[in-house]
C-alpha cells in the first residue's frame, strides 16, 4: 500500500510538473489578421513602417529589410478581406527592382525560382523590372511568431536573390 501511494505521489508530481513546467507564451493563433494586429507585430519586432493604400484602396505597409535602415523597400499587401474589410486571411511580401541595363536575365530568374521553396521572382514584361514575392495563407491558423518568421524568411530570400543575380 505504501509503495502504491508513493507511485501515485510521483505520478502526480510528474503530471503537475508537465502541466505547469513551461510558462505560457503570449503566442496568439490567427486565422486572419487586422491592420492594427499587423502593425503591433511589426512594432514588436522593431520594424519601422509606413501605412498606405494600394491602388484598390486596400491597406499596405511599407518598410525596409536587409539593413532595415538603408535596406530594400518591401510592401506587405493584404488579401482576402472578410465581409466588413476589417480582417484579411492572406498576406504577401513583395519588393521590386528596376532592371536597368538588364542586370539579370529571365533565364537567371528562372534558375533562382527553381532553387527556392517559398519566394518567387518574375520580370514585368512592360519595363523589365524585377518583382520578388512571398505569400502566406493564414487560414487554419498561424501564430504571430510565424508571421515574424515569414518576414525573416523573405528578408533572407531577398538578400539571397540580390546576391544570386549579382554573380
Amino acid at each position: 500500500m505504501r509503495e502504491r501511494l508513493m507511485m501515485v505521489g510521483i505520478l502526480m508530481v510528474f503530471l503537475l510538473g508537465m502541466a505547469g513546467g513551461a510558462p505560457a507564451q503570449n503566442n496568439k493563433i490567427l486565422d486572419s489578421i487586422s491592420v492594427s494586429e499587423m502593425a503591433a507585430i511589426l512594432k514588436e519586432d522593431g520594424i519601422t513602417f509606413e501605412l498606405a493604400k494600394d491602388r484598390f484602396g486596400e491597406p499596405l505597409f511599407y518598410f525596409k529589410l536587409g539593413g532595415r535602415v538603408s535596406g530594400y523597400k518591401v510592401g506587405l499587401v493584404f488579401y482576402r478581406a472578410n465581409a466588413d474589410n476589417s480582417r484579411y486571411s492572406e498576406i504577401q511580401l513583395r519588393s521590386g527592382f528596376a532592371n536597368s541595363d538588364s542586370f539579370v536575365s529571365m533565364e537567371r530568374i528562372n534558375e533562382w525560382n527553381g532553387r527556392m521553396r517559398f519566394c518567387y521572382a518574375f520580370m514585368q514584361p512592360a519595363d523589365k523590372s524585377i518583382i520578388i514575392k512571398y505569400d502566406i495563407n493564414l487560414k487554419g491558423g498561424v501564430s504571430d511568431k510565424n508571421i515574424i518568421e515569414f518576414i525573416e524568411i523573405f528578408e533572407k530570400s531577398l538578400l539571397n536573390f540580390i546576391s544570386f543575380c549579382s554573380k
